[in-house]
């Protein structure tokens, strides 16, 4: 019996290397889904894509990725399924998804030329969108604490 899956439950978009057939549904048989699950969880072991993905957020995306996994072996296809179970396939998948992303947009480097204080030589500074953001507000707390920068102000 061919098992299938329809392209908005086991296709987790983010990370678009799915193998699609030409009807616009991916095949479970030739292991799209488990192909897709394995490059995630060694991304998540050791890759630089998702550097900046929290413990937390690893355990709940590993831990929605089996539960998914269990699910599409368990059934023919998604129509198989009942509705509870494909609403619940579908948010974990919207879940993993919207993890996945943000910690993805987070692990980007970006490189600036900036130079230093004091020095007219430019440096060449590279850091994750995340480990900017962190120093901005670390120096922003900084500020305030000291009184330079009022709580509210924006800056």
């Amino acid at each position: 019996m061919k098992r299938s899956i329809g392209i908005g439950l086991a296709v987790l978009c983010v990370f678009s290397q799915a193998v699609w057939a030409g009807d616009g549904v991916v095949d479970i048989e030739s292991g799209a889904f488990e192909r897709q699950r394995a490059a995630v969880l060694a991304d998540l072991s050791g890759g630089e894509a998702y550097a900046e993905i929290s413990p937390s957020d690893k355990q709940t995306v590993v831990s929605l990725l089996d539960r998914m996994q269990g699910v599409i072996e368990k059934t023919s296809s998604v129509d198989a399924l009942h509705e509870t179970e494909r609403v619940r396939l579908f948010n974990d998948q919207e879940q993993v998804n919207t993890i996945l992303t943000r910690a993805k947009a987070d692990s980007r480097l970006i490189c600036r030329r900036e130079t230093p204080i004091g020095s007219r030589l430019p440096q060449t500074n590279c850091m994750t969108v995340a480990e900017r953001r962190r120093a901005t507000e670390t120096s922003q707390e900084r500020l305030r604490s000291r009184g330079v920068m009022k709580p509210t102000d924006p800056r």
